[in-house]
């Protein structure tokens, strides 16, 4: 996606549940996503705030048994340089339930300033 060089990194896990790819160790301002066998992105990061630092995480992506996913390691602007990326299983975060009478989607939430 620029001028860096990428590494690419192919997994398939043998469970469902939530992953956090981890790059906090990297040596350089580096960028990280991550793609299904469609090529589809489906988690992406720059700069992650649970890093303190220019490297990359990506937290709570869900993963399903058998997909074949591939994760990029990349640098920002040509940088490179070393770099160490983690994967830690998580349990995910249980799904959120609407109450009685509530409405499922996003919808704007309207505040009044006075």
């Amino acid at each position: 996606m620029g001028t860096s060089p990428d590494v690419v990194y192919k997994y398939t896990p043998d469970f469902d549940g939530c992953l956090t790819v981890d790059g906090c160790e990297s040596a350089y301002d580096q960028m990280m996503w991550v793609v299904d066998e469609a090529m589809n992105i489906i988690a992406w990061s720059d700069d992650g705030a649970a890093c303190g630092t220019s490297a990359s995480q990506i937290s709570w992506m869900n993963v399903w048994n058998g997909v074949l996913y591939y994760y990029v390691v990349d640098g920002y602007g040509g940088a490179a340089g070393p770099y160490t990326i983690s994967v830690f299983t998580r349990d995910c975060p249980p799904p959120v339930t609407c109450p009685d009478g509530a409405l499922a989607g996003r919808r704007a939430l309207r505040r009044s300033v006075h």
